[in-house]
C-alpha cells in the first residue's frame, strides 16, 4: 500500500461535480429530508435552494418536541450539516455528540468531536477516549428539572482542540460553525433526529441569535469505522462518510455486501492495523529527519517498519476491498466527483 491517505479526502466539489447524481439520490445517501418548505429534492443536479435542506433537518426542526427525561438525549449523534462541503466551498469535517449519563443518574456529558481523514500533520490516529474524533468540547451542562432540555451553561466546558484544518481562516470558520454551546441552547427531539436550537452572539449587531443545528442518531462504533475506512482506502470523504457511517449504523447496504465474507470486527482490526504500521513508519521518518548524527531510529529500524507498513496494507481484507474500490464500487453512496 502506498499512503493510507489521499488529496481524494480534501477535494473541494464544484457544484458541477454533482451532476452525476440527482439531488434526490444524494439526500437519500445522507439521509437529508429530501423536502424542504414545499421544495422536494428533484431528479437534476443540486439548485442552491435545494443545498439548503443538508445545512440542517428542517423539516425536524419544524417537528421536534421538548423532551422529558434528560435520558432522551444519551446516543452519539451525527451532524446533519454536509451542506457546505456538498457546495465545494470548505474541506470535507463533521462532528458527532456523545451524549453519555453522568454519574448521579440526573444529568448527561457533553461530548463533541469531530472527524477529519487528512489532517494538517499526518494520518489519524486512534486515541483511548475518542476513537478517530478529535476532541473539540466537553462538559456538564447545567439544567432544570422543569425543563430538562434546555440548558443555561457548562461546569464546566472544556475546549481541547487538535488543528484539524490546512489554513488558519477554514479552522477558526470550522470552529465557529460548529460552537453551538458557548451561551444557553436547548435540545430537543423527534424520533432519532436531535435538535438543537442555541443562541450565537453576534458581536456586530451587540445581541444574540438564534441558531438551529441537527443531529442524527447513530450506532456508537461507526464514526470510527467510517473514517478509518475513508483513510485506509483512500476515497472521498466528502462521499462516503457520512454514508458509510450511516450504512453502518442501519447494520445494511452496498457497504456491509463489500465486506462479505469478512465480519466487521475482522475489517475494523485490519484497518486499525494498516493505520498504527503506517502511522509508526511516518513517526519514525519524521524522527529520522528531525536527527543530527547517531540520533533516530537506524536504518534497519526503517526498514522493519517500512516493511510492517507494506504487510498491513497487502492484508487480506484490505486487498479484498481495494479490489472492489478498483472495479468501480461506490460501497452503498452516489458518484458525487
Amino acid at each position: 500500500m502506498k499512503k493510507l491517505f489521499l488529496a481524494a479526502s480534501l477535494i473541494l466539489l464544484p457544484v458541477a461535480a454533482l451532476a452525476d447524481s440527482s439531488c434526490f439520490d444524494i439526500a437519500q445517501a445522507f439521509r437529508a429530508e429530501p423536502e424542504l418548505n414545499g421544495l422536494i429534492a428533484g431528479t437534476g443536479p443540486c439548485t442552491d435552494a435545494e443545498f439548503q435542506i443538508f445545512r440542517a433537518n428542517q423539516a425536524a426542526i419544524n417537528r421536534a418536541q421538548p423532551i422529558t427525561d434528560i435520558a432522551e438525549l444519551v446516543g452519539t449523534w451525527l451532524s446533519d450539516d454536509v451542506g457546505m462541503v456538498l457546495e465545494g466551498k470548505i474541506t470535507p469535517s463533521q462532528d458527532v455528540l456523545v451524549i453519555a449519563p453522568n454519574w448521579d443518574g440526573e444529568s448527561v456529558l457533553f461530548t463533541q468531536l469531530i472527524y477529519k481523514s487528512w489532517r494538517p500533520f499526518g494520518s489519524i490516529s486512534r486515541n483511548a477516549e475518542t476513537g478517530y474524533g478529535a476532541l473539540v468540547a466537553s462538559g456538564q451542562p447545567e439544567s432544570g428539572a422543569r425543563s430538562p432540555g434546555k440548558f443555561l451553561m457548562f461546569d464546566p466546558l472544556v475546549y481541547s482542540y487538535t488543528q484539524m484544518e490546512h489554513s488558519r481562516e477554514e479552522e477558526l470558520f470550522t470552529l465557529a460553525r460548529i460552537n453551538h454551546f458557548g451561551i444557553s441552547f436547548e435540545v430537543m427531539r423527534t424520533g432519532d433526529i436531535l435538535v438543537i436550537e442555541s443562541q450565537i452572539r453576534d458581536f456586530e449587531q451587540e445581541q444574540l441569535v438564534t441558531h438551529f443545528s441537527t443531529y442524527t442518531r447513530v450506532a456508537p462504533d461507526a464514526p470510527d469505522l467510517a473514517i478509518s475506512l475513508v483513510t485506509v482506502l483512500e476515497i472521498s470523504q466528502a462521499a462516503h462518510f457520512d454514508c458509510f457511517v450511516h450504512q453502518l449504523s442501519d447494520g445494511g447496504g452496498g457497504l456491509l455486501e463489500a465486506f462479505d465474507p469478512y465480519p466487521i470486527n475482522e475489517v475494523q482490526a485490519a484497518i486499525d492495523a494498516a493505520i498504527m504500521a503506517q502511522n509508526a513508519f511516518q513517526g519514525a521518518m519524521a524522527a529520522k529527519r528531525a536527527a543530527t548524527g547517531t540520533e533516530g531510529p537506524t536504518n534497519e529500524e526503517l526498514r522493519v517498519l517500512a516493511q510492517a507498513n507494506a504487510d498491513a496494507g497487502m492484508s487480506p481484507v484490505i486487498q479484498h476491498l481495494a479490489a472492489q474500490r478498483a472495479s468501480g464500487s461506490y460501497f452503498g453512496c452516489v458518484p458525487l466527483l
